[in-house]
């Protein structure tokens, strides 16, 4: 095996790659420990991820999550929200993808969507409840095209599962509480779902010197004014949005 120099990211220095050092799994990816960003919550029209897990607006979080790969997804030819998703559901539906043979092991998906298209969306009317439900009941396969390739021989599905019925629709997850949607980026018109392995994690966090947790106050951040028509009525009824039929086995939420 031939060693290259290459640098490492956490301390900045020159090391050596050794197959298997760092990283156990077969093909690896820096996105193991090496990607971060912060949410676009300016050019959000839905409250940011720490607002829905019920932090109060000036907390710092941060999200932590163990992800298998990264799908760049390009849409700069329709114009309406439904169409968007559309195109999203459709990349999420393909032989080998590893959500649809573990259900039972509850993966989740993160959902980044670049500003343009959040705001597309909801200029539909959509909430964020919306896009998540719309992805659990229309990112789905059939039994048929499933069987006998990829993780089928290791698939864990729940018992609502019907898999006596080839025509049965497989959905990516097994609710759309494990979806999660948000915001980030800057202009143009594509998006990232990152599937994950394991389940996210959020806590608050110290932000300098100034925090709560060292009995000191902490400096506020100001906040937007809400934008969007999700804003300024009630959620739309679930599955309003949904394009596909459900296989009635599911348990009813």
């Amino acid at each position: 095996m031939i060693l290259y120099p290459a640098i490492d990211l956490k301390d900045g220095k020159a090391v050596r790659l050794l197959r298997g050092d760092m990283d156990k799994a077969t093909l690896s990816t820096p996105y193991r420990y090496s990607f971060c960003f912060s949410e676009n919550e300016d050019q959000s029209p839905w409250e940011p991820r720490h607002g829905e897990l019920g932090y109060k607006p000036e907390a710092s979080t941060v999200t932590i999550a163990a992800i298998l790969g990264v799908y760049n997804v390009m849409e700069s030819t329709v114009g309406t929200g439904i169409e968007v998703l559309r195109t999203i559901t459709a990349n999420m539906r393909g032989v080998g993808i590893p959500g649809y043979y573990h259900l039972g092991t509850r993966p989740q998906i993160v959902l980044v969507l670049c500003p343009e298209h959040a705001n597309e969306i909801a200029g539909s009317g959509m909430s964020k409840a919306d896009v998540r439900e719309y992805i659990y009941a229309n990112a789905r396969m059939p039994i048929h095209q499933l069987k006998d390739l990829a993780h089928y021989g290791n698939r864990v599905w729940p018992n609502w599962i019907n898999q006596t019925n080839p025509n049965t629709l497989v959905p990516i997850c097994a609710s759309p509480d494990d979806i999660v949607v948000v915001v980030a980026g800057g202009g143009g018109r594509h998006h990232r779902p990152g599937r994950l392995k394991g389940r996210l994690g959020t806590r608050a966090h110290c932000s300098g010197r100034r925090c709560r947790r060292h009995d000191r106050r902490r400096p506020r951040r100001a906040r937007l004014p809400l934008r969007g028509p999700s804003r300024h009525r009630p959620a739309r009824a679930p599955g309003q949005y949904r394009d596909a039929r459900r296989d009635g086995q599911e348990p009813q939420r």
